[in-house]
């Protein structure tokens, strides 16, 4: 029997709410999803997370401007090489907004300076590669349509 495919909804957390259009749409195609947005975050969560950033057959990641991303940049950076060292067997696809937004910007310009900085090497690191189960994204409706499509190839 072969295993149901899982897709990680990695990626800007916080007050974000991208994921509600990727669960709706996943939902209703039967694609099993996980969702590290949590009410109440305890050490389990972590635990749960690296098994799925470790296991899952498709990994999302948008790094949207309304948040610095520090976290979700650096974690694209393993999970790419995760993709790379599992032979074509497993996919990640990443939009990364190039810049922070303008209340960031104004809350703390010297962060928003650092995560401008951070999002473009790993825009240009991406660039450069050139491997099918990478893809780099160019907005949320592009990466929700690419998951959908990677996803059902996969099932």
């Amino acid at each position: 029997m072969k295993k149901k495919v899982c897709v990680g909804l990695f990626g800007t957390s916080g007050k974000s709410t991208w994921r509600r259009p990727f669960i709706e749409k996943l939902t209703e195609a039967g694609i099993d999803y996980f969702n590290p947005q949590v009410e109440e975050w305890t050490p389990a969560c972590a635990e749960a997370e690296a098994q799925h950033l470790a296991q899952d057959e498709v990994l999302v990641y948008p790094i949207l401007g309304e948040t610095y991303g520090v976290g979700s940049l650096v974690e694209t950076g393993f999970a790419v090489a995760q993709i790379v060292q599992a032979d074509g067997k497993r996919h990640i696809l990443l939009f990364i907004e190039p810049e922070v937004n303008a209340q960031l910007r104004q809350e703390n310009p010297a962060q928003a300076k650092d995560s401008d900085r951070a999002r473009k090497l790993a825009l240009a690191h991406l660039k450069e590669l050139s491997l099918p189960t990478v893809r780099s994204c160019s907005s949320l409706e592009d990466l929700l349509a690419q998951t959908l499509e990677v996803a059902k190839g996969l099932s």
